[in-house]
């Protein structure tokens, strides 16, 4: 999940039992040789994943699927039926019926801040099957193709009926790792990855 001059939204919350407090953004970990930035992170070429952890051999089912799906319309809470808030309670979505369920990934793994690859926060990356990348390849290609003063811009990323946050797409995304941070304290980033694997990370 992209180029400069990006207009983050507000995100939703995650259901009670495994709610991250912070401020979520997503970053997409492309194949791209120019950094640019997505809601505020920054996009760049390179794995934001922990280099002494070996890769999965087989991909992990996820215990909450993650949906992708392209923002329609948003508007001010209270909101109506088939709307879903973001985490301020203050914007609702409206989402398009077309989109992607990840019920299947080959990695999830906590994030740790590092400044020298642009990732100041506590995050958690989700690295897709080959199936799903080139889907959300597609997916972000199209949402890119939309104007930029348009809804259809932002692509909503939903656990457990929540929008956790609804990035501005710039351009098509090919790669595989999908990051998700922003205001994050170490707990909460453990307890999304215990709430998406039913494990807690070491």
């Amino acid at each position: 999940m992209v180029g400069p001059g990006v207009n983050p939204e507000p995100p939703a919350a995650l259901p009670p039992d495994a709610p991250p407090t912070g401020r979520a953004v997503l970053v997409i970990v492309a194949a791209v040789t120019a950094a640019v930035l997505l809601t505020g992170a920054v996009v760049v070429s390179h794995l934001l994943l922990d280099d002494d952890e070996p890769a999965k051999a087989e991909p992990a089912r996820l215990r909450a699927p993650v949906t992708f799906r392209q923002v329609s319309a948003t508007e001010t809470a209270p909101c109506k039926a088939g709307a879903i808030p973001a985490e301020t309670g203050t914007t609702c979505y409206w989402l398009a019926p077309a989109g992607m369920v990840v019920q299947q990934v080959e990695d999830v793994r906590l994030v740790y801040p590092d400044g020298k690859n642009g990732q100041t926060t506590w995050g958690v990356a989700i690295k897709l099957t080959p199936a799903d990348a080139a889907e959300f390849a597609e997916l972000s290609g199209k949402a890119a193709a939309v104007p930029e003063d348009r809804p259809g811009r932002q692509v909503a990323i939903i656990v457990g009926g929540r929008v956790l946050s609804a990035p501005m797409i710039m351009q098509r995304i090919a790669g595989p790792e999908v990051v998700i941070s922003g205001q994050f304290a170490r707990k909460d980033v453990e307890g999304l990855v215990e709430r998406l694997t039913a494990r807690r990370p070491a």
